[in-house]
């Protein structure tokens, strides 16, 4: 048994999402019944205020630890109290994902079925983990987002597989990485150069919340993992050097880029001698 003893931080230490990615990766690597992960945290997009989510955090639930809990609600931050009783992970003041634009674009609604869907891969510094992304715009112009992980290439190829059968309108892109190693149709590459306006695009629908996700924990994390620093082609969305973990923000930051190009089908109208747009 291993036992990994921590309350939550920010976004500075990253250092128990990587371990706890590592173990969930382990988890799927082996055979059904060979390991047990046990994990008290209140889901990301959980209300802090609700004794229901302070359930999350407890491994045993009384009288006596709501008590205390609320006491501790009312006396000390909101941000603290999510970190040290709710293990939630939050951002650091000076993060550029505040915490009000990820709260006011929570929306789980899911993708517009009649859109065309943008799908983007990113992998991990290291290859070991991968994220397909997916973003689409609804009638009102707002960036609905998606994100899974999936531990290797072939269980990608297979979603991106999955997904053109259940969703013809897709527009798939991927990093240079994946360019010989999917069987799956692709229409683009993506790569440092576009990344640099992609960041921008991120970063201006959030400030206008103009992007709308699931409230995912995964997507949630690696964004608090991520920095916006200095490259060649500009400003970009990465990861700190030295360290990885954010390819699920990169790879919804690909997707809201194409999805804010791509333009909604138009209603057809059909009668018998012609077709009226």
């Amino acid at each position: 048994q291993v036992w990994l003893v921590s309350t939550a931080g920010d976004s500075a230490s990253d250092l128990m999402m990587a371990y706890r990615q590592r173990a969930l990766d382990k988890l799927e690597a082996n055979e059904p019944g060979s390991v047990l992960l046990l994990e008290w945290s209140a889901p990301a997009e959980a209300d802090p205020e609700l004794p229901e989510t302070w359930r999350w955090g407890s491994p045993e639930w009384t009288d006596k630890r709501e008590t205390f809990l609320r006491q501790q609600w009312e006396n000390i931050e909101p941000e603290a109290f999510r970190r040290e009783f709710l293990n939630q992970w939050t951002v650091r003041a000076n993060h550029w994902l505040k915490d009000s634009w990820w709260a006011d674009t929570l929306d789980p609604a899911p993708l517009p079925a009649d859109a065309v869907w943008s799908v983007a891969v990113e992998s991990d510094f290291d290859g070991m983990g991968h994220a397909v992304a997916l973003a689409a715009q609804d009638d009102q112009g707002k960036i609905a987002v998606r994100v899974s992980t999936h531990r290797t290439i072939a269980e990608v190829d297979e979603y991106l597989a999955q997904l053109r059968l259940d969703h013809p309108q897709l527009y798939v892109q991927v990093t240079p990485t994946y360019r010989e190693r999917l069987t799956a149709h692709v229409d683009g590459l993506v790569g440092q150069r576009e990344a640099a306006a992609a960041t921008q695009n991120l970063l201006d629908l959030f400030d206008r919340r103009a992007i709308r996700h699931d409230g995912s924990q995964v997507l949630q994390e690696h964004f608090a993992a991520s920095t916006i620093s200095r490259r060649q082609a500009g400003w970009v969305l990465s990861a700190p050097m030295g360290k990885g973990g954010v390819y699920a923000a990169r790879a919804v930051m690909f997707a809201a880029a194409q999805a804010v190009k791509s333009q909604r089908p138009k209603p057809m109208i059909y009668t018998r001698n012609r077709r009226l747009a």
